[in-house]
Order: structure tokens, then sequence, then C-alpha cells
């Protein structure tokens, strides 16, 4: 429960979202970021069946204080895992919103830029 609300009071910060509201969606699910009592963050994410084949990432959000130490790449590496174990029918890709500020980041980790006026082929 200290890590949940953690986690909530974390994206009522970065993304002015409602947690507990956005885990009520079908499919979305939340992994936390923890060592022992300590929380430095969190991500969501949700597999998509064929035709999409992917794991997105709607959100994903490290405590300030804990920010540029790499757990951010930690994450994003688990969620790639994740889709990786996967057979590739079922999931072939890994996606993700981010905001103007965070491009360089997930650039970095080798994430492509599409343009949301420009979607992928199905």
């Amino acid at each position: 429960a200290h890590h949940f609300a953690a986690a909530s009071a974390l994206c009522a910060a970065e993304f002015q979202d409602d947690l507990g509201e956005i885990l009520q969606n079908e499919g979305i699910k939340l992994c936390l970021l923890v060592e022992g009592r300590r929380f430095y963050g969190f991500f969501l994410y949700k597999f998509w069946c064929p035709p999409l084949k992917a794991l997105s990432i709607p959100r994903i959000a490290v405590e300030p204080k804990y920010q540029l130490l790499g757990f951010g790449r930690l994450m994003v590496s688990w969620a790639i895992q994740k889709a990786k174990q996967k057979p590739r029918h079922e999931c072939n890709r890994v996606s993700l919103s981010a905001t103007p500020e965070a491009v360089p980041f997930y650039r970095h980790l080798g994430f492509l830029e599409e343009k949301e006026d420009n979607p992928p082929p199905r």
C-alpha cells in the first residue's frame, strides 16, 4: 500500500493522472521499482494483441531525487525483456509516448520517433 501510494502521488505530479483510474483500463499492468521500503519509480504497460503485436508503455516515471541514476533505463530494459519473452507473432515491438523533454532519453535507448499524424502501418 505504501508503494502504491507513492506511485499514485508520482503519477499525479508527473502526468496529472489518477493511477487508480488508469489501472481500471483493461490489460494495463503496474510495475513498481522498489527496494525494501524505498520507492524509485513505476511504469505502466500493456500487451496489445495482433494486429498491433506490441507492448506499450503509457506512463513511466522516476522519483525526482532518483532521476539520472539509471532507474528509467532499468525499467525500460525490463519492459523490453518482457516483450522479448513473448513469441514474435504476439509481440514484435515496444512503443511509448514521450514528452518532448524525454525524446532524447528514448532515442539513446534505441527507440525511433514516429509522428502521431503518421501512424505505423498495421
